[in-house]
């Protein structure tokens, strides 16, 4: 409900305020970091807490950051006509508010907000009247004398904040020109000094005329002593003798005190304290390790023996003669990749195509002129494309085993079909494994945690040919490995071994390589693709904790009640939940990096199982049987209501290219063939389908 009410409250400010939920007495409003601070209102009805939004927003939107007027006038005068201005204001931006302040005030009437019940409100002062005219008027019966009607109209007329300040002044001095007045039991301090007369029934000036303690335009030393002596309470006369106390400036205006902490009440004690968390500061170099980099660790650890992180002399023959057997049959793969490429580049060019006269004279139509108007050259304008670049991020788990050979030889041909298409890309792979010195050592309060964490760079486009073809190569190997670790004559390198799943660490730090990506490409438009096989690890923050020492440490806390803040653009999203459904943590990410990055497209490629993908089908999607129906049909199904752009749900088992062959035996009857020839033709179908939606996005 909160966080329903928060954007509530950007809606009616008209701007992205950053609205925050925590344990506080009163509502804050951060002028310069445009911050709007709510308390945990849980306690608060429905027209209540619009009512509370409401009026907070007047004040993000109305009231400025000017407190020039400490120390002239009691805070609590210039609260009661501030509030009466900004309210009415909102009620004449919104044309609903009126409702609004109307049932939310009559909450605070049946239950007695004002603490009012059973009192005499003829001996509340001139501004809690006023205070209690303006909120339950509606349903309280205000009484004021002739002469106090001035006052309590002129705070319903005011317009801006310099009249708020003019007027609560007045009002404060009319009221304690009132007090002066009155008869007292007690003789006076200095019964030498005249004090003004009066009824109380001088008309009200403004601010601009006569002060109301200088009648006939005199003003006169006794009156000025008088009006400091009151600022002292309890006082003494020159006999020793104590005077009556007087009220203090404060408590002239209780209503408001008392709605304070009736405001205070409506939090629940019992409720959880929200935290916020925010994306780190990201050094690249920390966390990516460029393909210089895993290339040279490599070929060190292939080709000098002696190193620790291996044993004994490698075997490669058969790994690079399966390699050689891919790269053959792939280029009929890349082909299909660059002919889709170019059709639906073309198709959509040609659409958006505008033809216009060229207003020269088309000499083979001169002939018509008699009954064509149409003598003029024409062109054809086709709208300059936009420049497209790939980020392309392998899942680099231990779950993956099974099906990172496949995975690696998609993500090969994918890369050969850039190449060739002269896309620039960067293809990573994110693991807990290989984790750089420096990703370890900033702590700081309130970020998210990405250690042990990195981004290895497998495939570039700022490679050179011969390097694309030894990453190509190793990277082969190495899925060969992984996924035949039985059969394996090499050892995998401890830094490269497949790890954990920290998906939601390498969208965090997509904010950082997009921008220089696109900055090192020339790129307009990024393309961000996800290729995993299921849920991220967990995120954490980093907060300060109290060790068993007493020594207070930043330390990194597990996400319960906790906000992602974005000041950038000024969001702040739903909470952290600490379920096991991590899916939530994705979705918060990549939300937040879709809206920082507009122009980009964020893609998830999901390898799954038809057994996994009956939960997906039930929690994650809508369970519609169209959804098990089509996914039973092409082995595939491609979310468009996903918080990714898409999201391509793709069985696990059909990235094997080897189902993809059509072979039969010599001996083979009419319907062993025909139903190899259709096992192949299905499996072709399911790539295409997913191939051809890859295409459709960067095209």
């Amino acid at each position: 409900m909160l966080e329903v009410k928060g954007q509530l409250a950007k809606l009616l400010a008209q701007e992205d305020l950053i609205v925050e939920h925590r344990n506080i007495s009163t509502a804050q409003f951060d002028v310069e970091r445009r911050v709007l601070t709510l308390p945990m209102w849980e306690r608060a009805s429905e027209y209540v807490l619009d009512l509370l939004i409401s009026h907070e927003v007047g004040h993000a939107l109305y009231t400025p950051n000017d407190w020039s007027h400490e120390g002239s006038v009691p805070q609590g005068f210039v609260n009661v006509i501030e509030d009466v201005r900004i309210e009415k204001l909102m009620k004449r931006r919104y044309a609903g508010m009126n409702k609004t302040f109307y049932r939310g005030y009559s909450d605070f009437a049946d239950s007695d907000f004002f603490g009012i019940d059973g009192e005499d409100l003829e001996t509340y002062s001139l501004i809690d009247r006023i205070n209690l005219y303006y909120k339950i008027g509606n349903f309280e019966d205000i009484p004021f004398l002739d002469e106090e009607k001035v006052w309590r109209d002129r705070a319903g007329a005011v317009e801006t904040f310099e009249e708020v300040i003019a007027l609560a002044k007045e009002i404060y001095k009319y009221m304690k020109k009132e007090e002066r007045e009155q008869p007292s039991q007690t003789p006076p301090v200095d019964q030498d000094k005249d004090l003004p007369t009066g009824t109380g029934s001088t008309v009200p000036q403004s601010s601009d005329e006569q002060s109301l303690d200088e009648p006939d335009g005199e003003s006169t030393e006794d009156e000025d002593k008088n009006e400091e002596s009151t600022d002292v309470n309890p006082v003494e006369d020159a006999g020793g003798e104590r005077t009556q106390p007087r009220v203090d400036d404060e408590d002239l205006v209780k209503t408001d005190a008392a709605s304070t902490d009736a405001i205070q009440n409506l939090a629940s004690s019992n409720s959880s304290i929200p935290e916020y968390c925010e994306r780190p500061e990201i050094d690249l170099d920390a966390v990516v390790i460029d393909y210089s980099e895993t290339l040279r660790y490599l070929h060190r650890t292939w080709t000098e023996v002696e190193d620790d992180d291996y044993r004994f002399a490698p075997n490669f023959e058969h790994v690079d003669a399966a390699y050689n057997t891919f790269k053959k049959s792939g280029q009929r793969e890349v082909q299909y990749l660059i002919k889709e490429f170019e059709m639906k580049k073309s198709a959509t060019t040609y659409a958006r195509a505008t033809t216009s006269r060229t207003g020269v004279l088309n000499t083979s139509k001169l002939h018509t002129y008699k009954y064509n108007e149409d003598l003029f050259k024409k062109v054809t304008n086709l709208p300059n494309g936009k420049n497209h670049g790939l980020i392309f991020n392998v899942d680099w788990s231990g779950s993956m085993g099974d099906v990172i050979l496949d995975t690696i030889k998609q993500v090969i041909n994918i890369a050969s079909f850039c190449r060739k298409a002269n896309i620039p890309f960067e293809v990573y792979a994110f693991t807990n494994e290989w984790v750089t010195p420096q990703n370890n050592s900033k702590h700081t309060k309130g970020a998210l945690n990405i250690e042990n964490f990195g981004m290895m760079n497998l495939f570039s486009s700022r490679m050179k040919t011969k390097e694309l073809e030894m990453a190509m190569l190793y990277w082969f190997r190495l899925a060969w490995a992984n996924q035949n670790r039985c059969w394996s004559q090499f050892v995998v390198p401890r830094k490269v071994c497949l790890s954990g799943t920290p998906l939601n660490e390498a969208i965090v730090t997509l904010h950082s390589i997009i921008p220089h990506f696109k900055r090192i490409s020339k790129v307009e438009k990024c393309h961000v693709i996800n290729l995993t096989d299921g849920e991220g690890c967990p995120m954490s923050f980093w907060t300060e904790r109290t060790n068993y020492n007493g020594e207070i440490r930043i330390m990194p806390k597990r996400m319960g009640n906790t906000h992602l803040r974005d000041r950038k653009i000024g969001r702040v999203y739903k909470s952290f939940n600490t379920s096991y459904n991590y899916s939530d943590h994705t979705e918060i990410l990549v939300t937040n990096l879709r809206e920082n990055f507009p122009e980009c497209s964020v893609i998830n490629i999901r390898l799954i199982t038809s057994k996994d993908f009956g939960q997906v089908r039930r929690y994650l999607l809508d369970g519609s049987e169209g959804i098990a129906t089509e996914w039973k049909k092409h082995k595939s199904y491609i979310d468009y209501n996903s918080f990714y752009t898409r999201c391509l749900y793709l069985h696990s088992k059909s990235l094997d290219d080897s189902n993809n062959e059509f072979i039969v035996d010599e001996d083979a009857t009419k319907t062993q063939i025909k139903n190899a020839f259709k096992k192949s033709l299905s499996n072709k179908k399911t790539s295409k389908r997913v191939l051809s939606e890859f295409i459709s996005l960067i095209a």
